[in-house]
């Protein structure tokens, strides 16, 4: 079988709740900035020096700030000691990690990210519109109202962890399928 028990979960919940916690400070402290566009993602909160581009081939430029919008498009890059938090709309959060590349490809009511190296932890709030998915090299995973961690390594395999709610995910290379739920975790190699 592709899933397995393990003892992800308990640090999976404790960064989904730092991240939750973060995400309702943000919120209640800035109620006044809402209106960010349905193709944008927000940054919330970030710690550390973040890069970003606007597009694939553009330079890198630090963010000096919270609160910036990031279109369809944008990559992330965080470094040994930063992470950032994104508003993805539709009650979708992320928490990208230390030394991660992330790409926006969509955000809305059917958010995409690309996951080419590192961790993104996040939230989303299922509704009967929510489609969110995260595609790294060996695997897509379509989200479904969860709280959850992807992980992509350097030799590309993806490992998929669920506090609450399930994961559907897609093998790139096999096309094979498995379900993640609360408290499982799969492994899925890039061969």
């Amino acid at each position: 079988k592709l899933l397995m028990k393990c003892g992800y979960a308990a640090a999976a919940s404790s960064w989904v709740t730092a991240l939750m916690v973060s995400a309702a400070v943000v919120f209640f402290a800035d109620l006044g900035f809402s209106n960010f566009g349905p193709q944008m993602a927000r940054v919330v909160d970030m710690k550390g020096p973040v890069s970003y581009r606007l597009a694939k081939g553009e330079a890198l430029e630090e963010m000096q700030s919270r609160r910036i919008g990031l279109p369809v498009g944008a990559e992330i890059v965080t470094k040994a000691d930063s992470s950032v938090t994104l508003n993805l709309g539709e009650n979708s959060f992320l928490a990208v990690r230390p030394l991660s590349l992330v790409r926006i490809v969509a955000v809305g009511e059917a958010t995409t990210l690309e996951l080419d190296m590192g961790r993104v932890i996040g939230s989303v709030q299922h509704t009967s519109k929510t489609k969110f998915k995260i595609r790294t090299p060996a695997a897509t995973s379509s989200v479904v109202g969860t709280d959850f961690s992807v992980l992509t390594d350097s030799v590309k395999q993806t490992f998929v962890t669920v506090a609450t709610g399930k994961i559907n995910v897609t093998s790139t290379k096999s096309g094979g399928q498995g379900e993640v739920g609360p408290g499982q975790a799969l492994n899925c190699p890039n061969n």
